[in-house]
């Protein structure tokens, strides 16, 4: 630890750096700097030149917006704040803090890290000027209501630097095992409720009407009545003082009009939001027997305020200051839990059309701009009073409407939808117009699973979509489309938990020569597990796939198990040239990334290229053909085959043949399966292989189901067949042990020979 001596207590700025690891656990790093950019203490390694010159542009008054960025590689950012005191910076700290492991996630935003530790650095500030002397003693916060009595501090105690450290220390403490999994109300009342205790009150709240947060926590267990009523004939007092005065409230002898002495003492101070605006107030009463609230009280209030900002940050959006998606379901469920029928209504699920036509036309900025333009329709007048609003994607919100029914909701979804829609009109320069659909559906007896509501609220909005977007749909029972659209949703849901927990396998179904080649090949195929790690078609969740475009993440959980599992036995397959054939959906074949994906699995597994085969549909490679030719053309440079599969049921796919660089053309089993009975069928097959030799392009019968049509397609020329007829699928892993035995027999045969 970097230290030098001055006059500013080492176990004060201790302190703060606790503070600073309680609300950012990831940090790595705190340094604390005088307003000569000297280092007072350090915690962690010591700052690198990058962060000192950040240091220096601060101190220098050189910088707006309060906090600077400092990227320090990988997902390590380095933040620097000021310490203001009378608009001068008289100090700062800077903090190093690593993104999370999960998915590469990064270090948090620079106005979350302003947000919540403002606080410290006022803090700071006032520390480093009381230390220097230039302040004198600690006097009155500005701002503190007095009461009748005008008496602001009781016995006039100033708030010394050991009592802020004790109280700093309190917090810490009392804090320090929430755990990051910890339910955030559970803490919040934990917390208010210890600071009762230590400072001997009766009632705590915290009141944020835009929110509708209204959290009230008693001493013990047992409300106190007289306290309750006063906090609700003081509600709008305190709220006003606190939003349009923004001041700090320390009342230690309150009269009502009367003039009657009233029995509790009150103490109020703003909560602030993300964006640095007074979002609520933290109210505390003591009883006026007790002694005076004194300046550590302040103080300590002045950290639960942004103790509380913390926890409830989680809570909130930041841009937008409506309610998260998990805090929009805790609200509901908390409603349900105290009274069934509270919870019940109506949930909204609102989309915005196309944003990303105005992110790429007019900037990301615009596109944030106009998000948060939707979002401050999310309340009265557009909505009732009681209703709550959250922000659960990038352009999309919901709402619940309490005690609402669905044909109520619906009124109220599209008056809604004309407020948002003139927001847009508002916002964007002319003829140009980002439109929402919403999907409704209600909470009742018939729908009691709010998980399940918010499903069927959701592919409303897609059939709103469907159905030519910037509309309103409701969830009905009998309406067969939206019917199968929710069987698709929970279709997808168990596709999503088969492919993040490996309960997907890979089978492998021979492919033969028929010609004579040196090469055979195997086909591998997708199969789901069930509960008793059966293999199953994957056919419905395919399906599911393709309507809500989840392909490409299912081709990229079969190309990476594949060259995982193959590169293991690369030697065995190239030493019994085995080919290996892996599908490709139409979105995978269209994205390069999945390509440079494909070319950095295929060099980790040092696989021979020349061994995989790439099949793509006849149709999908004729829809871009160019792009499709470019992409081809770029994989068989670097050795891969392709195959052209259920080649022959499109329109003048002969023609078009030639126009695709590939290697195989798999004849759709439509043509196989009948060859024998069908002379069309029958004529098709040989003119796809006489064209295809021509070209030295092989060919695959597909669906070979019994010895007489392989025989057939033998004689008229295919090279290679597949199907039942030929070997059943078998899983990959026994695929590549029959193999090996095989190969080890054979060898053994040879020696014996020998």
């Amino acid at each position: 630890m970097a230290k030098r001596p001055h006059p500013v207590d080492g176990k004060l700025l201790s302190d703060y750096a606790d503070i600073t690891v309680a609300m950012f656990p990831r940090t790595r790093a705190v340094s604390f700097f005088d307003a000569a950019a000297t280092v007072l203490w350090s915690r962690g390694p010591a700052p690198p030149p990058p962060l000192q010159a950040a240091v220096m542009r601060v101190l220098s008054g050189g910088v707006t917006g309060g906090v600077v960025t400092v990227p320090l590689g990988g997902s390590l950012a380095a933040y620097v704040l000021p310490a203001i005191v009378d608009q001068k910076p008289v100090g700062a700290c800077s903090v190093v803090i690593a993104g999370g492991s999960g998915k590469n996630e990064p270090a948090p935003p620079s106005n979350q890290v302003g947000q919540m530790l403002g606080p410290v650095m006022n803090l700071l500030g006032r520390s480093l000027v009381e230390a220097r002397g230039s302040a004198g003693p600690a006097t009155a916060s500005p701002g503190v209501t007095a009461g009748a009595s005008g008496d602001e501090g009781g016995d006039g105690e100033d708030a010394t630097l050991s009592d802020r450290t004790r109280e700093l220390e309190w917090l810490i403490d009392l804090t320090a095992d929430q755990g990051g999994g910890a339910d955030n109300n559970a803490i919040l009342t934990r917390v208010l409720r210890a600071a009762i205790e230590r400072m001997g009150c009766t009632l705590s709240a915290v009141l944020m009407p835009d929110r509708q947060v209204n959290l009230v926590v008693h001493a013990g267990n047992a409300a106190d009545s007289d306290a309750h009523r006063l906090l609700a004939r003081l509600r709008a007092s305190l709220l006003h003082a606190t939003f349009e005065q923004q001041r700090v409230v320390v009342v230690n002898q309150l009269a009502d009009r009367a003039g009657e002495r009233m029995p509790f003492k009150v103490i109020a101070v703003p909560v602030l939001g993300g964006s640095g605006k007074v979002s609520g107030v933290l109210v505390f009463l003591r009883p006026v027997e007790k002694s005076n609230f004194e300046r550590r009280h302040l103080y300590l209030c002045k950290h639960l305020s942004s103790q509380v900002a913390t926890l409830l940050a989680r809570r909130f959006d930041l841009a937008t200051g409506l309610h998260t998606r998990s805090a929009l379901e805790t609200y509901i469920r908390e409603l349900a839990a105290s009274n069934p029928k509270a919870g019940r209504g109506t949930l909204l699920h609102i989309d915005m059309d196309q944003l990303h036509l105005v992110n790429d036309r007019f900037g990301f900025d615009r596109g944030d701009e106009l998000i948060v333009r939707f979002a401050g329709n999310l309340q009265a007048p557009a909505l009732p009073a009681d209703a709550v609003a959250a922000r659960i994607g990038g352009d999309q919100f919901a709402v619940f409407l309490p005690g609402k029914t669905l044909d109520e909701g619906e009124v109220i979804a599209n008056g809604l939808h004309s407020a948002m829609h003139n927001a847009s009109v508002a916002a964007l320069p002319e003829h140009v117009a980002v439109t929402i659909s919403i999907g409704c559906a209600e909470i009742d007896e018939n729908v009691p699973d709010l998980t399940r509501a918010q499903a069927l609220a959701e592919l409303a909005c897609r059939a709103a979509k469907d159905r030519g977007r910037n509309r309103v749909e409701c969830y009905r029972d009998g309406d067969n489309t939206l019917a199968r659209r929710y069987a698709d949703i929970t279709t997808v849901a168990q596709l999503r938990h088969a492919l993040d927990n490996d309960r997907m396998t890979l089978l492998a179904q021979r492919i033969v020569p028929l010609q004579g080649q040196q090469y055979e090949g195997y086909e591998l195929l997708l199969r789901g597990l069930d509960d008793a790690g059966r293999p199953f078609s994957p056919g419905r969740y395919l399906s599911a796939a393709q309507r809500y475009q989840l392909l490409g993440e299912v081709d990229d959980w079969v190309v990476r198990h594949a060259f995982t599992e193959l590169g293991r036995h690369r030697g065995l397959l190239y030493e019994r040239r085995i080919r290996l054939s892996i599908n490709v959906s139409g979105p995978s074949l269209m994205d390069p990334a999945f390509w440079e994906r494909v070319e950095a699995l295929i060099a980790r597994s040092m696989l021979a290229p020349a061994l995989v085969t790439f099949e793509i549909t006849e149709s999908v490679a004729l829809s871009n053909l160019a792009k499709a030719t470019d992409l081809i053309s770029r994989l068989k440079a670097r050795g891969c085959r392709f195959a052209l599969d259920d080649f022959g049921i499109g329109v003048n796919s002969l023609s078009y043949l030639k126009s695709l660089p590939v290697n195989i053309v798999k004849i759709d089993g439509s043509f196989v399966r009948d060859i024998l009975t069908n002379q069309r069928s029958d004529a098709t097959v040989r003119a796809i292989v006489t064209l295809a030799r021509e070209m030295q392009i092989d060919t695959v019968a597909e669906y070979v189901e019994n010895p007489e049509i392989r025989a057939r397609i033998a004689a008229i020329g295919v090279d290679y067949a597949q199907g039942y007829a030929i070997a059943m699928p078998e899983t990959l892993d026994a695929m590549l042990q029959r193999v090996r035995a095989d190969s080890e027999a054979a060898v053994g045969q040879l020696l014996a020979e020998g």
